[in-house]
């Protein structure tokens, strides 16, 4: 009976001993290595989009703080009355590199510009970081149209990430990012997720994708092209300078892109900023510069910045 009590014991001890183990490196990987957004994210029915940041929301991910505005942005917060408050409104639209995944708030190319601009013409411009992870063009013409033109923005910055923005928007962020997984699964879906796409990367298959949703001929990118044009539609109804930031992919393959999407752009009468000859100067096109991923560190935010100044005009606040 004696030994029977001590299996039991030791069973119970082992038990909770592994559940704290499991419990304490789900926390270590939230903190500092776990991609895991899923709590500052909510449905976007309302807005016919996919889903949006969760407004007063916070995350910690590897060790950068992740806190939302009352608007559904990772800015500082706006007042209630803030539409009528008359600033110069400058919206930086995009998907995780825009929103400035893995660096501080403060450190993304919105805010370095809005702080450039203040200095140079005035303290009465604000530039608003509306970036949302995993968005890509049509999300972003959604998102434009059926939301952001609401807060009357005098310019619009579209990022346009030359990796993946012009994906099937099913193909993105399932509906994993607005359920209410538990912790524990998260950190599970993770270690999965890594092997798949180590072996993904390991069979050329991701290069196979990116030519795929590149082919002029297909409907994902024939759906992109339709998205700028319908954006640069929308922000000449309303008044709205639109600018294009175009950001690398950053290898040896993006030139052929390079030139298919800015003939797009120059064809549709867009104006748009290339970062590529202040990156190959800098010598941050290899080896990469990331700091997650595809997401790149405080020095390319800020030479992205650098290149959106160089799009306004010497002496007043509008586009060259």
């Amino acid at each position: 009976m004696g030994k029977l009590k001590n299996v039991v014991v030791n069973l119970i001890f082992y038990f909770f001993f592994v559940i704290l183990c499991l419990i304490l490196l789900n926390l270590y990987f939230s903190l500092f290595g776990l991609r895991n957004f899923r709590n500052i994210y909510l449905s976007g029915n309302n807005y016919n989009l996919r889903y949006m940041l969760k407004p007063k929301s916070v995350t910690i991910v590897e060790g950068v703080v992740y806190k939302i505005n009352s608007f559904g942005f990772r800015d500082k917060e706006l007042n209630s009355d803030y539409v009528k408050d008359r600033k110069y409104r400058i919206l930086c639209v995009g998907d995780s590199i825009t929103f400035g995944e893995g660096v501080s708030t403060n450190k993304t190319y919105p805010k370095l510009l809005e702080k450039e601009l203040r200095s140079k013409f005035s303290k009465n411009i604000e530039v608003l970081n509306a970036g949302v992870p995993g968005y890509n063009t049509y999300d972003e013409l959604l998102y434009i149209k059926n939301y952001l033109i609401k807060l009357s923005p005098d310019m619009i910055i579209l990022g346009f990430f030359m990796e993946n923005d012009s994906e099937d928007p099913s193909l993105e962020f399932n509906n994993k990012m607005s359920s209410n997984k538990d912790e524990l699964v998260d950190l599970f879906y993770y270690l999965k997720e890594a092997e798949r796409k180590k072996k993904l990367h390991n069979t050329g298959f991701w290069q196979k994708y990116r030519d795929s949703i590149w082919d002029p001929d297909s409907d994902q990118w024939k759906r992109c092209v339709d998205s700028l044009i319908s954006i640069n539609s929308l922000a000449k109804e309303h008044n709205i300078e639109l600018l294009v930031l175009i950001i690398p992919m950053y290898d040896n393959e993006q030139d052929k892109f390079l030139t298919q999407l800015v003939s797009v752009l120059n064809e549709a009468n867009i104006k748009y900023v290339n970062p590529f000859p202040e990156l190959k100067k800098s010598k941050h096109i290899n080896p990469r510069p990331f700091v997650t991923e595809n997401h790149p560190d405080e020095r390319m935010h800020e030479i992205y910045t650098k290149t959106l100044l160089s799009a306004f005009d010497e002496n007043k606040l509008k586009l060259n």
